[in-house]
C-alpha cells in the first residue's frame, strides 16, 4: 500500500464526483480509497475510480422545451405515449424499437396464418393419404377378380361353337 498512490486515488475520485455532477460523492471517494489501497499503478486506479463514476453518473434533466408530452405520439402497450418531436437519442431510440417491435408482430402474425395454412394442408394430405391406402389394400381383391374373369373368359373361348345345320321340319303322318 502506497500512501502517495491512495491520495492520488483520493483526488481523482473527487475529481470525478464533480466530473460527473455525482451529488453524493461518498461512494466514489471509497471505490477511490480501495483502488488506492490495492492497485500499485495510479493508470488502473484512475480507471476503477471512471468506471465508478460512470455508472453513478447523474443524468442531467431534460429540457421540457424540446419534448413533447402531450397526447401526440405512439401509444405504447401499457398506455404510455411517447413523443414524437424530440431531440432526446433515448426517446428516438425506443421509437425506433417501438416501430420495429411492430413491424416484427405484423410478420410472427402472417408467420402464424402461414403455420396455420401449413397445418390445414396436411390435415388434407392426410385424408388423401389415407384414401390412398385404402383404395391400395382393396388392389389385391380387384385382382383377384379379375383373373377369375380372365379364366371364365379363356373357358368361353375355348368352347367350340355349336353347329347348326339344316333344321327339316317333320311331317306327320
Amino acid at each position: 500500500m502506497n500512501p502517495l498512490n491512495l491520495i492520488m486515488s483520493y483526488f481523482i475520485a473527487n475529481s470525478r464526483a464533480e466530473h460527473y455532477g455525482i451529488k453524493d460523492p461518498q461512494e466514489i471517494q471509497k471505490t477511490g480509497l480501495i483502488a488506492g489501497m490495492i492497485s500499485t499503478n495510479p493508470i488502473i486506479s484512475y480507471l476503477l475510480i471512471e468506471n465508478k463514476a460512470k455508472e453513478l453518473e447523474v443524468i442531467p434533466t431534460r429540457n421540457p422545451a424540446t419534448t413533447e408530452t402531450g397526447p401526440q405520439g405512439n401509444t405504447l402497450p401499457g398506455g404510455s405515449t411517447t413523443p414524437t418531436n424530440t431531440t432526446d437519442p433515448v426517446l428516438i431510440k425506443l421509437d425506433e424499437l417501438d416501430k420495429k417491435l411492430g413491424e416484427n408482430q405484423k410478420a410472427i402474425g402472417e408467420l402464424t396464418k402461414k403455420v396455420e395454412t401449413i397445418e390445414k394442408s396436411s390435415q388434407e394430405n392426410k385424408t388423401a393419404i389415407e384414401s390412398i391406402n385404402a383404395k391400395i389394400a382393396e388392389l389385391p381383391k380387384v385382382i383377384e377378380r379379375l383373373y377369375e374373369l380372365e379364366k371364365k373368359v379363356e373357358a368361353i373361348s375355348n368352347v367350340k361353337p355349336a353347329t347348326v345345320t339344316e333344321v327339316k321340319p317333320i311331317t306327320k303322318k
